[in-house]
């Protein structure tokens, strides 16, 4: 070999080594975007639940509800400037445990809150719940009492109708799920099916099939067959079953009180994705960063984190994207015109805590 050609093989290693380090870096998966965590409302106060929705015409987009131990339930919205503001709606006689927002009163024009948990006083509190129904009437926020259960009311979704009036799927401590609708003039409950323990969260996965999670750890399917619902237990936890979400590949996204993120297929399939060291309180699977193929996962829990799942050749990997100094009890995901998707986390710190890109 000559010195020229030494010379060469010399040169052409460095070039060798850049077009290695080159083609590696394109083959890495793509840095995580950053998410940013804001306060937009200090309440003071345990806030148990919180949702996202176009509750108040007098602003465009979407506002951020929260209800607490107090019953207050607050609306918060951006004004003018971009700053968050709130506003207290109505104070209910007993705490709020949860709350989701739909279409479910044909006398009003536009979206309403549904509330609930206890007639009068905490949870822990003996005596009857309460479902309420809160809407922007004219120049005044109203609340309505549309069904008494014998006990606490702690899970609530809404069925979206195609056409009319949406339905509201409720369940609580006496075992049993029921309809809430609006008909003939009045408000109505159907008893839908037992479900077998006391119910801690519910889930509309299509018109047909709900879940409910219990806190004896079961997962219920309820199942209908023209005017009957019949319920089958599809999962048993050790512990209680917290929060629920549409997962992907046809699961129910489950959190749990052992601190247990889980995927549970229809039929009854397992898939473990997450854990905490306490009690988690957020279920959420959406679109959070569109530019990602499918859909991301999100929780939250008595630890104070909000954490967020992406699916990868290694599993479902977490992000931690924010942190409350206090324990966390509900995870929101919505959408805001300018910032896309939001995830909006609340708890014991009475802080209203918004997260986004």
């Amino acid at each position: 070999m000559t010195s020229r050609d030494r010379s060469n093989r010399r040169s052409a290693v460095p070039l060798a080594l850049a077009g290695l380090a080159l083609t590696l870096a394109a083959c890495a998966e793509p840095a995580p975007p950053v998410w940013h965590t804001d306060v937009i409302a200090d309440l003071g106060a345990k806030l148990g639940g919180c949702a996202v929705g176009d509750v108040d015409e007098r602003y465009p987009g979407a506002e951020i509800v929260a209800v607490d131990v107090d019953g207050r339930v607050i609306v918060a919205h951006r004004d003018a400037t971009g700053t968050w503001q709130h506003t207290l709606a109505v104070t209910l006689t007993g705490e709020a445990i949860q709350c989701a927002i739909g279409d479910l009163d044909p006398r009003h024009d536009g979206l309403e809150i549904i509330t609930v948990g206890k007639l009068e006083g905490d949870e822990d509190s003996p005596g009857p719940g309460a479902v309420h129904i809160v809407r922007r009437s004219g120049a005044a926020w109203t609340s309505e009492l549309i069904f008494e259960d014998d006990a606490l009311v702690h899970a609530v979704d809404i069925e979206r109708a195609s056409h009319g009036t949406d339905v509201a799927l409720v369940a609580g401590y006496t075992d049993i799920a029921y309809h809430l609708v609006y008909a003939d003039g009045g408000w109505s409950a159907e008893q839908l099916a037992p479900v077998g323990g006391d119910a801690k969260s519910a889930l509309v996965i299509r018109d047909d099939l709900y879940a409910i999670g219990c806190a004896t750890g079961a997962l219920v399917l309820l199942e209908r067959d023209g005017e009957t619902w019949t319920p089958r237990t599809i999962h048993r936890a050790p512990s209680s079953q917290a929060r629920l979400a549409i997962g992907p590949d046809d699961t129910v996204l489950a959190c749990r009180n052992d601190g247990g993120l889980t995927l549970v297929g229809l039929d009854g399939s397992v898939t473990d994705v997450y854990q905490e060291s306490d009690r988690l309180r957020g279920s959420v699977a959406a679109d959070l960063e569109p530019e990602s193929l499918g859909l991301e996962l999100a929780t939250v829990g008595y630890s104070g984190k909000i954490t967020v799942l992406r699916r990868s050749d290694k599993g479902w990997m977490s992000e931690v994207i924010g942190h409350d100094p206090d324990r966390l009890h509900h995870l929101a995901v919505g959408t805001l015109d300018d910032l896309g998707p939001i995830l909006v986390a609340c708890g014991y710190g009475g802080r209203l805590v918004l997260a986004h890109r």
